[in-house]
């Protein structure tokens, strides 16, 4: 929708600059105010500049045209002369309604003609504005100067054409002038405007034949201001959302460019209320924007708003009211009801999106939409941004994907209602991941490092997962696996799992040996036999093979003793002592704890018991089990008891013997059982 935008009261900017007023202030006495106001306004309206600035962030599939204008204009200085008083100049202000200078405007304190012709509609003469007459002697006249413009309305809007910039305004008027100073009665002006189409500024003829001034011809220039862009909108329903994209002209040609958003109802198919909003340009000034009744003729649509910034103290261009068209060439119904207010018609609706993918290349994906529809929909697929040709069925089947078809994808569906557009499905065709450089068998020492690497080709991201005998290792996720201080425990079946969304691959399997130095695990302990006994030392150690032993006593080698296990028979007492083994391999060597060979005398021993009893402790070799007998002649022996082999921590047990009171004398005696 492209908008134009008639500015009654002026420029509307928002107080972009607040330092202009400080930097703006003036001391000035009534003989040279018109030169201090000037300078004023030169600087008030110089600080502004020219930007052009668009919304573009917002999507709204239907434009109409704007077009604005404000409902005052700003006459400039205007000069002439008369015969009673040589060279005059005129200057116009906002009138304030009061017989006093005219001072109706402020800009941080001091006072400037504001140029404001004002626009009073329904009034016999509707334009109104305070004016001075100048000489080079000081003050002649000032007061109060009502018109009345012969004006043409071109397109029959109720707008005149002078307030449109697109229709030439030309147009004679007349009127009365109320002097204030000095005081007279009142006399008849004369005058005509001329405009080219367009343009925003034109010139102005004013005849005056006061009393002061004598008849003088002055000749001028005057501006419109006025606001033109784009009004594109959205509907849903009776309600929509509208962005304005437009250029605010001022009266002295400079433009910027505002851009805002805001909401709008649907009221009839004849009328159409716009929600305030504001706007803002592209270093950050706001200027508001009042609420629009915009009544429906044919495809336009007739208003007015009130542009400000807010701050009454600025410019008449700052509060301005406006005359507003819009123009709605969209018909998408054919109902000749322009969009903007036509009965709605709901767009496609959605009920499936397109999913996001990842597959490998030269693989086939379907991409598929499902939407509901109040009248007939037509579908089109897009490729980033561009239509597919001959992509129009609800479902895209992509087939032998090559690496260019990566990309966003997403479907249109159009209907009477407009275009609905699903959300985009990003597709990604990658490589398969593949392992070019394998991982290598390795033996290392125990405590030293050992470092496994791999190569792997494919699309990016590509990530690893090291393994150990299957097992996921953790923080093992690159392509170098770098293992410190190595265990025993490290020892085993390393692999790597190399992926990317496509797919994964796993690589051959790299054997970790580790070389460790002997340790005892199970270590010799000590034994007590009887002469000519049998005795056996036992080691458990391990390491890395191959692993020798020494046995010794007393810290001198065995001969032949080098194995894990140290068997002696026929004890003899130069045989008992400490014993000790030496378990080697290429790493280093341990040596387990001394043990001791202890030898045993097999006997009886006893100690009478305060009720007579006797108590025996017998003595013999660990693991043989020994029967208690007891005699009263040496010839007859009677067994007691059956003792549990000997333990080598308490190679005895004791037995107590009741019976010795039937007896004078008793023999007892131990005897090993097979």
């Amino acid at each position: 929708m492209l908008c134009n935008i008639f500015d009654t009261t002026g420029v509307v900017v928002a107080r972009a600059n607040t330092s202009r007023r400080a930097t703006a202030s003036l001391n000035c006495q009534d003989g040279a105010r018109f030169i201090c106001l000037w300078m004023l306004m030169a600087a008030f309206w110089g600080l502004r500049g020219s930007v052009e600035w668009s919304l573009g962030a917002q999507e709204f599939p239907r434009a109409a045209t704007f077009e604005s204008g404000a409902s005052s204009l700003a006459l400039g200085e205007g000069s002439g002369r008369s015969a009673l008083q040589g060279n005059l100049s005129i200057y116009f202000t906002t009138p304030d309604g009061l017989n006093r200078f005219p001072l109706a405007q402020n800009i941080g304190g001091n006072p400037y003609f504001s140029r404001e012709l004002e626009y009073f509609p329904g009034n016999a003469s509707p334009f109104v504005t305070d004016y001075v007459v100048f000489s080079s002697a000081g003050i002649v006249e000032y007061g109060t100067l009502r018109l009345t413009l012969q004006l043409a309305d071109s397109n029959q809007d109720g707008i005149p054409d002078l307030l449109q910039r697109r229709f030439a305004g030309t147009g004679a008027f007349n009127g009365q002038a109320a002097p204030d100073n000095p005081a007279a009665a009142a006399f008849s002006v004369g005058g005509v405007m001329t405009r080219e189409p367009g343009q925003h500024r034109g010139t102005y003829s004013l005849t005056l034949n006061s009393a002061s001034a004598g008849r003088v011809v002055f000749a001028g220039a005057f501006s419109m201001v006025s606001l033109q862009g784009a009004m594109r909108f959205q509907r849903d329903g009776t309600s929509g959302r509208t962005s304005l994209d437009l250029v605010l002209t001022r009266p002295d040609g400079t433009a910027n460019g505002f851009s805002g958003v805001t909401d709008f109802s649907v009221r009839t198919a004849n009328q159409v209320a716009v929600n305030p909003m504001s706007l803002t340009n592209a270093i950050g000034q706001n200027i508001q924007v009042g609420g629009m009744v915009l009544n429906r003729t044919g495809n336009r649509y007739i208003g007015s708003l009130v542009l400000g910034d807010g701050d009454l103290v600025t410019s008449w261009v700052d509060y301005a009211t406006h005359f507003v068209e819009v123009t709605d060439l969209n018909d998408s119904d054919n109902d000749s009801v322009p969009d903007l207010s036509s009965p709605y018609q709901p767009p496609a609706i959605f009920t499936q999106q397109p999913k996001s993918q990842s597959v490998a290349v030269g693989s086939s994906v379907t991409l598929s939409i499902a939407f509901t529809s109040a009248s007939a929909a037509s579908v089109q697929w897009r490729f980033n941004g561009v239509p597919l040709p001959g992509a129009n069925a609800n479902s895209l089947v992509l087939e032998n994907l090559q690496l260019s078809q990566s990309g966003m994808y997403s479907a249109q569906v159009a209907n009477r209602g407009g275009p609905s557009t699903s959300s985009n499905a990003v597709l990604a065709v990658l490589i398969l991941p593949s392992i070019t450089t394998q991982p290598g068998d390795q033996t290392v020492d125990a405590q030293s490092n050992a470092r496994f690497a791999v190569v792997a080709a494919g699309s990016s991201p590509i990530r690893y997962q090291w393994r150990l005998n299957s097992t996921n290792l953790l923080s093992a996720t690159n392509a170098i696996l770098n293992l410190v201080k190595i265990t025993d425990q490290m020892a085993g079946k390393y692999d790597v799992v190399v992926a990317n969304e496509a797919g994964r691959a796993t690589s051959s399997v790299a054997r970790l040996t580790v070389n460790v130095p002997p340790s005892i695990t199970l270590p010799p302990k000590s034994l007590a036999v009887g002469i000519g006994g049998a005795a056996v030392f036992r080691v458990g150690a391990s390491g890395t093979a191959p692993l020798t032993y020494q046995w010794q006593l007393f810290g001198t080698n065995l001969v032949g003793a080098n194995a894990a296990e140290l068997r002696l028979s026929n004890v003899l007492a130069l045989m008992s002592g400490p014993y000790q083994v030496r378990v080697s391999n290429r790493l280093g060597e341990v040596m387990s704890e001394p043990v001791l060979l202890t030898l045993l005398n097999r006997f009886v021993t006893g100690t009478f018991l305060p009720d007579r009893q006797f108590k025996l402790r017998v003595t013999g070799e660990t693991g043989v089990k020994y029967a208690l007998q007891s005699s009263a002649d040496l010839m007859r022996w009677r067994a007691l008891i059956v003792l549990p082999p000997f333990e080598e921590t308490a190679p005895f047990a004791e037995f107590i013997d009741s019976t010795t009171q039937a007896s004078p004398i008793k023999f007892y005696r131990a005897v090993p059982l097979p």
